[in-house]
């Protein structure tokens, strides 16, 4: 896996001492969380903040640790322009070494003001969609006029970026020349909290609200389908709520009716606990993801080049195979722990194979163990000396 690709050094002045960490989190909380983890260590403090929400998620995962974090959290009633507001105070009145802006969604000229007046402070951005922050199509829309305008600004202030895969950095080297880019991962595994996957009805997993954009449910109807007319007893669980064009999918996987081949899905927001239970539950990941997309702004991205899924993190957090389309590119430092398949007849072949040979189910639930163990707070940190340089766990 690569480490930090940079044309600057940047050497900050706390170098081998202990930092006081600022995390602004919006809605990738599961992006966050690795952040967390990989600067909490004794003598450095960490101040999150974040969204309502994000944070409820993000407590949930932490459990008892959250209490050692000190917790901004815009309420629903607070604007996000007055949130800035106060992420700008807490800097001035308090000594942060470094802010890393884990998502920055909307405001970008604020952000961008932000960097101008805080020139000595560190400021690192998690990038999730990169064309739609480098390349935004030109729009005579005025919200988008503006918010096109505020990545300009952005791109011009900013020198230090992170993308969750390396697969994403020859698009973020081409269009960020002279700035520092870092690969930390999306995912991260902690042993303790493994949980091997269970034996029995074959069970696979969704992650992810029901979204067009992001996944292919014509493939999982299709799966379901042609598994019923097979005979293979299945069970597929949608782990989380509608997004865009979900709501219309739900209502169809909820009339499926088989007796073989069954699906669960939800009509509200799926909480962490939950979220977390089914994919425990499951002893597969099935992403039939799609290839081109638009998410942003107008932007047509590309998984694998200028946007990455969170299923990847999902799969190395809980340690569970993949199953996906051949045609999506994989990062090779979890190659062993994803099964591609070509079309759902290739795939349905080979979740008959699996629920006839459960050894072999077994043998890539071992080797995605292997690949999750690669991802430990412990692992990851010396991948990247110009952040955690100098933190051991």
């Amino acid at each position: 896996m690569a480490g930090s690709a940079t044309n600057i050094i940047y050497l900050p002045a706390f170098w081998d001492q202990h930092m006081h960490i600022l995390i602004f989190e919006t809605t990738h909380f599961e992006a966050a969380y690795p952040l967390i983890r990989l600067f909490d260590v004794p003598g450095n403090q960490i101040s999150i903040f974040c969204e309502e929400q994000t944070s409820r998620q993000l407590q949930w995962l932490l459990h008892d640790d959250a209490s050692r974090f000190q917790w901004t959290i815009q309420s629903p009633g607070t604007s996000r322009r007055h949130f800035i507001a106060q992420l700008k105070q807490y800097i001035q009145t308090r000594q942060v070494d470094w802010l890393w802006l884990n998502t920055v969604s909307d405001n970008f000229i604020l952000f961008a003001g932000l960097r101008k007046q805080l020139p000595a402070l560190r400021m690192t951005v998690t990038l999730h969609a990169l064309r739609s922050y480098i390349a935004p199509p030109l729009s005579l829309n005025l919200r988008r006029v503006v918010r096109v305008w505020g990545k300009k600004k952005m791109r011009a202030r900013f020198t230090e970026y992170n993308v969750l895969s390396p697969l994403l950095l020859p698009f973020a080297q081409q269009h960020l020349p002279l700035t520092t880019i870092h690969t930390v991962p999306g995912g991260i595994f902690e042993e303790e909290k493994y949980s091997p996957a269970p034996a029995g009805l074959l069970r696979l997993v969704v992650p992810g609200s029901v979204d067009i954009r992001r996944r292919d449910y014509g493939f999982i109807y299709q799966l379901l389908q042609q598994a019923e007319l097979a005979g293979l007893r299945l069970h597929i669980s949608l782990a989380g709520g509608p997004g865009k064009g979900g709501t219309e999918w739900i209502s169809r996987f909820r009339r499926f009716r088989g007796e073989y081949a069954q699906i669960s899905c939800f009509e509200e927001h799926v909480e962490q606990p939950q979220f977390d239970k089914l994919i425990r539950e499951a002893q597969f990941i099935l992403h039939p993801s799609v290839l081109d997309t638009v998410l942003e702004d107008g932007a047509a991205e590309s998984y694998g080049s200028t946007v990455y899924s969170g299923n990847f993190s999902d799969a190395i957090r809980h340690a569970r195979p993949l199953l996906v389309p051949a045609t999506l590119p994989v990062d090779p430092f979890i190659q062993s722990s994803v099964i591609s398949y070509t079309d759902c007849a290739g795939l349905l072949d080979l979740l008959i194979q699996l629920h006839e040979h459960p050894r072999q189910a077994e043998r890539y639930q071992q080797w995605a163990l292997e690949v999750s163990r690669l991802f430990t707070a412990e692992a990851i940190r010396p991948r990247f000396p110009l952040l955690f340089s100098g933190i051991t766990g």
